[in-house]
């Protein structure tokens, strides 16, 4: 799992700001790394509605 993975999981119960301090990441790289993620995960459930 990665750091990325780890905070998308803990969000809901800590600030994203937090997790990354703790990990010692960038903040902006999570959402970076978020938006990179969503189209991956969306496009599977949106293809059998066309």
């Amino acid at each position: 799992m990665s750091c990325w993975q780890f905070i998308d999981q803990q969000r809901s119960g800590y600030s994203v700001k937090l997790l990354c301090r703790i990990l010692n990441v960038s903040s902006a790289r999570y959402y970076t790394w978020r938006k990179q993620q969503r189209p991956a995960l969306t496009q599977p459930v949106a293809e059998p509605w066309k």
